[in-house]
């Protein structure tokens, strides 16, 4: 904005603004993504075909026995858990990773 004058402080602003800048980068490329690449490479990558040839959706049952029983009483995980509907199969450690693949490119 040209017609804004300039502040005597603006420089000093923008070397901490500068400085700060790296230090976040150095910090997540160097600790966040490299921590986040060793939990990948301990993941399990022998068995991903075989999670991936499993059906998406598959028809509910009753699954009760499989609730705490805190919250075999709750009525939300009562009427969520109803017979024959459709209900997601995808193997959830693989989704977190499809999905934090997603943001990590857009880093």
């Amino acid at each position: 904005m040209y017609f804004i004058p300039e502040h005597p402080h603006s420089k000093d602003a923008l070397e901490k603004y500068q400085k700060l800048r790296t230090s976040l980068d150095n910090f997540i490329a160097g600790s966040c993504y490299n921590n986040w690449k060793k939990e990948i490479d301990m993941m399990d990558t022998k068995n991903i075909d075989d999670k991936l040839e499993v059906p998406i959706l598959v028809r509910t049952e009753n699954a009760k026995h499989e609730l705490p029983s805190s919250l075999n009483s709750n009525p939300l995980f009562q009427r969520s858990r109803k017979n024959g509907l459709l209900e997601s199969n995808f193997d959830t450690v693989l989704l977190k990773v499809l999905i934090e693949v997603t943001y990590w490119t857009k880093i």
